[in-house]
């Protein structure tokens, strides 16, 4: 049994927290409260504009996204598509907003931030399809924003990061853009695992409890057949090979642990450039809880930008036969 070791602000954020289950159930169907998680806001003097907009889904529905610019002298840009987290049923681009200044800071990359829309009111495949949407508006450009294609990563946490895998999957099978990394963290990569023995001792407490994720990918599939397709699980996609280069920043004492490791290590096997990194003291669920975690978000979103910064930067051999 590993030696827990929390540092305060995990302490104080789970304190002050502990779970969150934002669903009821009655006679009327699935209820959902969604409590806005009310923040420090921070205004990084290294993010040149912040712009709120949105583009058109493939079924016609404004999806609203965010767009941050950092201060550069590079007339173009890398770009980082970013999902937030959330179990697909929660979150907002307030949630991540902090998060995603600090990635744009240190990856000098634009980030697009993307409220897609959320289950149980829109379940599997709408919020799945509304991030691929993202990724094929991104590649039209049609802001003409002053972005390189061949330099662009798709990013997320935990159903926002099994959000960015899934897409990344998709743009595989369907020959769609070409995606150059996957920035995760603590992603939720496989609806059909169970929690590994190792990581029993953090189901309840630690920013994302074991039931508390059964609920989330309950409401959000709705249809136990659709558990194992890999739009749904990305880590049981059996063509790993032909995945981009990934990272995933992962926090010490998180229920996701085992599952982002064995991702990391099949990656790996399969020759795909891959590295996890561990964040001592932090459960999940810090990410961009500036009330909380402002260093500790910092500190992932440097992990983050060097990896990117190395795939991009040095020209990394990666496979692109099926585009």
């Amino acid at each position: 049994m590993t030696s827990i070791q929390l540092k305060p602000e995990a302490k104080r954020y789970i304190q002050n927290h502990g779970s969150y289950n934002p669903f009821t159930e009655n006679e009327q169907g699935i209820q959902i409260e969604r409590t806005p998680f009310l923040q420090r806001h921070i205004q990084l003097a290294d993010i040149k504009s912040i712009e709120n907009t949105y583009f058109i889904a493939k079924d016609g529905t404004k999806i609203p996204i965010r767009i941050y610019t950092p201060h550069t002298d590079e007339a173009i840009l890398p770009i980082i598509l970013y999902f937030h987290g959330g179990g697909w049923a929660i979150g907002d681009l307030d949630y991540m907003d902090g998060g995603c200044q600090y990635l744009s800071k240190h990856s000098q990359a634009i980030i697009v931030n993307v409220d897609y829309r959320l289950a149980p009111e829109h379940p599997y495949p709408i919020p799945q399809q509304d991030a691929y949407d993202a990724l094929n508006w991104i590649y039209q450009n049609p802001l003409q924003l002053p972005i390189d294609l061949k330099r662009l990563a798709v990013a997320g946490d935990s159903a926002g990061g099994n959000l960015a895998a899934s897409i990344a999957v998709r743009a595989i099978e369907e020959q769609g853009p070409p995606i150059q990394a996957l920035l995760l963290t603590y992603p939720a990569l496989d609806a059909t695992a169970t929690v590994a023995n190792e990581d029993l001792q953090f189901a309840k407490q630690y920013g994302l409890d074991d039931d508390e994720l059964d609920l989330y990918y309950r409401y959000y599939v709705q249809g136990n057949e659709r558990l194992t397709h890999p739009y749904v699980s990305p880590a049981l996609y059996e063509k790993k090979a032909l995945l981009p280069p990934t990272i995933i920043v992962s926090a010490a004492y998180d229920v996701l642990n085992h599952e982002g490791e064995k991702f990391i290590e099949e990656l790996q096997q399969a020759g795909v450039q891959a590295e996890r990194v561990i964040l001592d003291g932090l459960i999940h669920s810090f990410f961009s809880k500036m009330d909380y975690f402002e260093q500790e978000t910092e500190e992932a979103t440097i992990h983050l930008s060097n990896f990117f910064h190395f795939i991009i930067q040095d020209g990394l051999n990666f496979k692109t036969e099926y585009r």
